[in-house]
């Protein structure tokens, strides 16, 4: 980061480093003394490169000609970029625990994360139509506009409100936006796709172990069955059922099933034979967002809601709880879910038709045979991954998906084990 041309105060050490990890050699453009506090006056020198812009977007907001340019990403966009560099520099300079800069520092974290989960819900909706999904999605865009309306106003009632928190603190507001233009022009073609297809090697032991990790995923995504529970009940599930923790967890594992899909199968030759991979592809990025924008609300559900702005006689905050937990659970979760199981039945019909015939021998459990226990996990993992698994005993050939099936084993053990008795019985002296 960049830091800005200031007056610099006294710092007695040197060995500490700038902010986001900068070097030595920018810290010492922003040099404090141990032995004083800084002031509302220097704060204010210094936070007017980082808050200016923000301000001015904020001021922007307010205008009825803006209404439509707040709505597109390259806004957003903006104002992402900027409320993250503010923040970085106010907690550097301890708005965190200062009573004065607190409610500004927790304005600037509100428009950060709404403007970060809104540009997300915005990329699901531009990008959902050109995903390859099994489903149709019209009232899944249909809902995702209305809880983007949601993330919208909190986000406009953050901006509204640093608004009125800058001309408390007498901060500068930017004018380089005199007439301001967010529209961005997409082309009705794309560029020609004249790369050379990448050759994968086995092919099919790539898309065996994706298909198979997407279908492991399902039995770790037990949260996601939350959503359809009384949303009064929502708030009772955080954090011991479900928190920042968890939802990262899993947000992360659908994040690297995208890209081992982006870096072994995109753009290759096999990718474009089969019409199936890219379908797998579009449900675990959809997943993905719709997971990261969770963790993101939660974090502030978590984070930040208990310590809403106090302003004048109320208490400001840009959004309720009831609203933001019914945004995670049921959207973000509930479609998460939805396209999860969607995708199931693909995965496994990928998996059965990649996967390699082979057969393997295995003892049948002792003293016990067949019974409820051994017949039941060995269907639960045959039916898990889909592929067609016949057990054979002798002249015996059975489904080994259906336990039923299986208990039909234990009768010619039981003959066999019969017949051995009988035979050492009958040859005893």
């Amino acid at each position: 980061m960049a830091y800005p041309e200031s007056p610099a105060i006294t710092r007695t050490d040197s060995c500490h480093r700038g902010l986001a990890g900068q070097g030595e050699e920018h810290y010492h453009s922003i040099q404090m003394n141990r032995k004083e506090d800084l002031s509302d006056s220097e704060l204010q020198q210094l936070i007017t490169p980082f808050s200016e812009r923000l301000l001015e977007l904020c001021s922007l907001s307010r205008r009825p000609e803006m209404a439509e340019a707040i709505r597109t990403p390259l806004y957003v966009g903006k104002v992402l970029s900027y409320s993250t560099r503010l923040e970085e520099f106010i907690d550097f300079c301890g708005a965190k625990h200062n009573q004065h800069w607190f409610p500004f520092r927790e304005c600037v974290a509100a428009i950060k994360l709404f403007s970060n989960v809104s540009y997300i819900v915005m990329h699901i909706r531009s990008a959902c139509p050109h995903y390859s999904l099994l489903e149709n999605i019209s009232s899944f865009l249909e809902e995702t506009d209305e809880q983007l309306d949601i993330l919208r106003n909190a986000w406009l009632a953050s901006l509204d409100q640093l608004s009125r928190l800058g001309e408390l603190h007498r901060l500068r507001v930017g004018d380089d936006y005199q007439q301001p233009d967010f529209t961005v022009r997409l082309p009705e073609t794309k560029l020609p796709g004249d790369l050379d297809k990448i050759a994968v090697s086995e092919p099919e032991a790539v898309v065996v172990n994706m298909a198979t990790s997407f279908l492991n995923l399902f039995t770790e995504t037990e949260i996601l069955n939350l959503c359809d529970e009384d949303p009064d009940t929502y708030p009772a599930y955080i954090p011991d059922q479900i928190d920042e923790t968890s939802l990262r967890n899993l947000e992360v594992q659908f994040h690297n099933l995208q890209s081992v899909y982006d870096t072994r199968l995109a753009s290759s030759n096999i990718e474009s034979v089969d019409s199936r991979l890219p379908l797998i592809r579009g449900h675990a990025s959809i997943i993905f967002h719709l997971l990261e924008a969770a963790t993101h609300l939660i974090h502030y559900y978590e984070r930040h809601m208990a310590g809403c702005i106090a302003v004048d006689d109320g208490v400001f905050c840009p959004i309720s709880p009831r609203d933001i937990l019914g945004v995670v659970f049921r959207y973000c979760l509930k479609y998460a879910d939805d396209f999860l199981s969607s995708s199931i039945s693909l995965c496994r019909e990928v998996i059965a038709s990649y996967a390699e015939q082979g057969e393997i021998e295995v003892p049948v459990p002792r003293y016990r045979g067949f019974h409820v226990r051994p017949s039941t996990l060995v269907a639960k993992i045959v039916q898990h991954y889909g592929s067609s698994v016949m057990l054979s005993l002798d002249d015996m050939e059975i489904n080994a998906g259906q336990p039923l099936e299986l208990f039909r084993v234990n009768e010619k053990i039981n003959a066999q084990k019969r017949k051995s008795v009988a035979g050492v019985v009958c040859n005893l002296d």
